[in-house]
């Protein structure tokens, strides 16, 4: 099993990637049960670090310095997932442009709902202007990821 400790997180990702073409090259290692096993401690380890980060951060705050290196890794606290709750500021302008915004995604949420229908290109007429203009379906684009539940 590889040491994780004393290494950067660059030095990190780059064995990791090392270690990923040197078992597709090679063929020795079952890439499938490997990704599996992967995929499981993630799910792991996200769980485990979810369950003590509020005591990590209580330890971190021990230390009189606000940053220091522990294992090769810089180690700190930071605000995350700062979040503000603007609708009861009694804010009339506020209001009125999240009305405005929700109206204006809806539309754009039913047009694009609209496009996604085309099956090829459809002229139409601007009600306003009377402008004739072609419209396109839109470009789909995915990528096939392995999906392990």
């Amino acid at each position: 099993m590889m040491e994780f400790l004393g290494k950067t997180k660059k030095e990190l990702v780059n064995l990791a990637k090392e270690a990923g073409l040197i078992d597709i090259e090679e063929a020795e290692v079952d890439l499938l049960k490997r990704y599996v096993e992967i995929k499981s401690r993630i799910d792991y380890d996200k769980a485990y670090i979810e369950t003590i980060q509020s005591a990590v951060v209580s330890e971190i705050q021990k230390y009189p310095e606000r940053s220091f290196k522990l294992h090769g890794r810089e180690v700190s606290t930071m605000e995350s997932s700062t979040q503000y709750d603007f609708l009861n500021t009694g804010d009339i302008e506020y209001c009125m442009a999240e009305q405005a915004f929700n109206e204006a995604k809806a539309r754009l949420d039913e047009r694009k709902k609209f496009l996604k229908t085309l099956k090829g290109s459809v002229t139409m007429v601007d009600d306003d202007s009377g402008e004739v203009y072609r419209v396109t379906k839109p470009v789909k684009t995915s990528h096939t990821v392995p999906k392990i539940s």
